[in-house]
């Protein structure tokens, strides 16, 4: 009895991180000096059922925390340069409500939080972003990108 029990928890376990609820995608499109440095970002609600999503400290808010780490080919780090917003609880309007199977995207212009020279960089979220960490899971970090 207490092995079929753990071979389901663990089968459930198993299976619930194979297919994750909210799947997230990241694109940054490489630009000239003078152009904005975009980078794209979409949730995916795979499921049957409404999922919430906390949009603080990720793209669907905009720049309001420092939600990544931008390295230099010299693996030095660019400074965030944008706001940063002190918090309570979130409230209800924090959350966006995904239907079913509903995806949803959002562009941010990273040059407007990040001084980006030419050359070539890498995007990984901020340690200390766990709830993005955790929302974005099963995508694969770090991002390269190139500003001409």
């Amino acid at each position: 009895m207490i092995k079929t029990v753990l071979f389901l928890l663990l089968f459930k376990l198993g299976a619930a991180m194979a297919t994750p609820e909210i799947l997230c995608d990241f694109s940054i499109k490489s630009a000239s000096a003078n152009e904005a440095v975009l980078l794209t970002f979409s949730v995916h609600n795979q499921t049957s059922q409404i999922q919430s999503v906390l949009t603080w400290q990720t793209p669907l808010e905009g720049f309001w925390s420092e939600m990544f780490i931008i390295k230099d080919e010299n693996n030095q780090d660019v400074i965030y340069q944008g706001p940063l917003a002190k918090r309570g609880q979130p409230a209800k309007a924090d959350y966006l409500n995904l239907a079913p199977q509903e995806k949803t995207m959002m562009s941010l212009v990273l040059s407007d939080a990040y001084a980006l020279k030419k050359g070539r960089y890498q995007l990984t979220i901020a340690p200390n972003n766990l709830h993005l960490a955790q929302l974005c899971q099963a995508y694969t970090f770090p991002i390269t990108f190139r500003v001409k």
